[in-house]
């Protein structure tokens, strides 16, 4: 029984990550349309006038960026859809760069948008690696946002803080301008299935911060949470850190 249980609490999460891939679609194919018409649109023009060399440079230009973002996004996709490695390596392979990883989801989830109605700020400490796969960090990162976005309806500012906590940990701080939760609600919301958002904003399955919990205690780090109503949340990742030798 206790087999079982472990094979399905593992699909759970499995369908729990293929989910959060499902809810991306409409944010991916706003962002690919945002790459793709500035680069056909150059292509276009230097098409047109062939003989006007600084044009042509200005399309390539816009070509190898939006190639770069492109490709950027795409590796982002593959990396939620791999099964995720779940253990820190102290020699390196798993480890990943905090802010790298928060950067390439908030590309994802469409946040670099002039028009996007959510700030976005970054406080963190330079040279920082936690001894956490890319995959893994990404995918909690991803259902942390996600949960901030659907708080804050699509309007307010998103600060993310981290910084080495001690010689063998980092502290990764996501706080959000949303409606906030309930303290009885706290512990609460860490389980499966359970959500605390307004109505108009739930839009949710409840399997986004128990999947970061335990992805958290599988790397032997920690989540917690601090929330006043109609102030936001703060989501504290507590992951092990790499020293930096470069």
């Amino acid at each position: 029984m206790q087999r079982e249980l472990d094979t399905m609490r593992e699909e759970l999460e499995r369908a729990s990550q293929l989910a959060g891939l499902g809810t991306l679609l409409a944010c991916i194919a706003h962002e690919f349309n945002n790459i793709l018409t500035p680069v056909r649109g150059y292509a276009s023009a230097a098409l047109r006038r062939p003989d006007q060399a600084e044009l042509t440079q200005k399309a390539l230009r816009h070509a190898e960026s939006g190639a770069g973002r492109a490709a950027m996004i795409a590796r982002s996709i593959l990396e939620l859809a791999a099964d995720p490695r779940y253990a820190a390596d102290p020699e390196g392979d798993g480890t990943s760069d905090p802010v790298e990883v928060f950067r390439s989801v908030v590309s994802l989830v469409g946040l670099e948008d002039p028009n996007n109605e959510i700030s976005v700020t970054i406080d963190a400490e330079p040279g920082l690696i936690a001894g956490v796969a890319p995959t893994v960090l990404h995918q909690m990162l991803l259902n942390l946002m996600m949960n901030a976005v659907r708080a804050m309806g699509g309007e307010g500012r998103l600060l993310f803080r981290a910084a080495r906590s001690t010689c063998n940990t980092l502290r990764i701080e996501l706080t959000d301008t949303g409606c906030g939760i309930a303290p009885e609600r706290l512990q609460l919301v860490m389980e499966a299935f359970v959500t605390d958002a307004p109505e108009q904003h739930r839009r949710g399955t409840g399997l986004g911060l128990a999947l970061c919990q335990r992805l958290c205690e599988r790397v032997g780090g920690t989540l917690s949470l601090a929330s006043e109503l109609g102030v936001g949340t703060t989501c504290t990742l507590t992951l092990p850190a790499i020293k930096n030798h470069s």
